[in-house]
């Protein structure tokens, strides 16, 4: 990136307590601008509330300007450090990891957050930070990778291991005394198991990796997959549903011995292959005891044959997964038996899995 000083000097205002610098930041705006926070308490304020999304790019500027402008004295590696582990510290709720989409500056707080929505709310670059900042691997475009960490200079070791990196595995280690991984003292870099670059300090170190190696890809997609709902792809369907988790439904008077959720692939498909992912809020949603996987044949639901599966589940959300000789039909369905007393039973992803040719 171009070295601009009269644009590298505005990297100082996220230090700045009248700038960008808070608690649980940087800001989406000045403090010193009179809409600071204005009307921020309903959403979606970008007028101070902290951003993840905003907060990685940032982070990733800065990383940038840290390895492309090392002459430059408005920001450091250690600024970048303390940032990282402010972010980090964020992405927190009730002690436990979450990321919703905005929290509060000063208080330890989410903003914008959402039963059922917030929950998968990952769309930041925190992995990107740590292992392209942090950790300094800096990807190139030739057959060569360069490190340079920007990691605090007390730090006594530290280590990534097999980085997919152009079809090789990257590996770093740091190990001030050699201790800790007893590989040797200082950073090392290892291509594909082997030692490519080393170093006693902390530093840049430029390394060959070797050509670019063509990674297998799996021919194998998901077609039941329609995150837009494009109703011209597949559609799900269902005998009961419900918009949020609502304890209320398990009391409402009706009692479905069975429910089903299916897709319709809206053309008949070659499948052999189902993956689902069955949910329990531990309240009015359960695991079941049982279930059936059925495929539409004419009118009828019928049993897939010979379906061999994986043990039924005792988390919420763990994968199980069916395989059977391959079938043609456009609709599939998972049956299950409902708990009773008003409990029924969830399913947060189905899977339908095919050859792409």
């Amino acid at each position: 990136m171009p070295c601009n000083e009269s644009q590298l000097a505005a990297f100082s205002q996220l230090k700045d307590p009248q700038g960008f610098f808070s608690k649980f930041g940087p800001t989406t705006a000045e403090r010193r601008s009179k809409w600071f926070m204005y009307e921020a308490e309903t959403c979606c304020r970008w007028d101070g509330p902290s951003w993840p999304f905003a907060t990685s790019q940032t982070l990733t500027t800065i990383e940038n300007v840290l390895h492309d402008c090392p002459a430059q004295k408005y920001i450091t590696a250690d600024d970048y450090y303390d940032m990282l582990h402010q972010y980090a510290r964020t992405q927190y709720k009730n002690r436990q990891p979450y990321v919703a989409e905005a929290h509060h500056p000063d208080d330890d707080k989410w903003m914008y957050d959402g039963y059922n929505h917030s929950e998968d709310y990952n769309h930041s670059t925190f992995i990107d930070n740590v292992l392209a900042g942090l950790i300094g691997l800096r990807a190139q475009s030739g057959e060569t990778i360069v490190v340079n960490p920007l990691t605090p200079s007390n730090w006594d070791y530290f280590a990534v291991e097999n980085i997919a990196y152009h079809g090789h595995l990257i590996t770093v280690l740091w190990d001030r005394t050699g201790s800790i991984y007893h590989r040797g003292q200082g950073l090392r870099v290892y291509v594909d198991g082997q030692l490519a670059g080393s170093r006693e300090t902390i530093g840049l170190t430029k390394v060959e990796v070797g050509p670019s190696v063509p990674t297998p890809v799996s021919y194998r997609i998901n077609i039941a997959a329609n995150s837009q709902r494009d109703p011209r792809l597949p559609l799900a369907f269902a005998s009961y549903t419900s918009p949020v988790d609502d304890p209320m439904r398990a009391i409402n008077g009706m009692i479905l011995r069975t429910d089903h959720l299916g897709v319709d692939l809206r053309k008949d498909q070659a499948v052999d292959n189902v993956r689902l992912f069955l949910y329990d809020d531990s309240d009015g949603v359960r695991i079941p005891t049982n279930y059936d996987l059925q495929y539409c044949k004419g009118n009828a639901w019928l049993s897939v044959p010979r379906q061999a599966r994986s043990p039924m589940p005792t988390n919420s959300n763990a994968e199980t997964k069916i395989v059977f000789p391959s079938i043609l039909t456009s609709r599939l369905r998972v049956e299950a038996p409902n708990a009773g007393s008003g409990a029924g039973w969830g399913l947060s992803e189905l899977e339908i899995w095919s050859s792409s040719e």
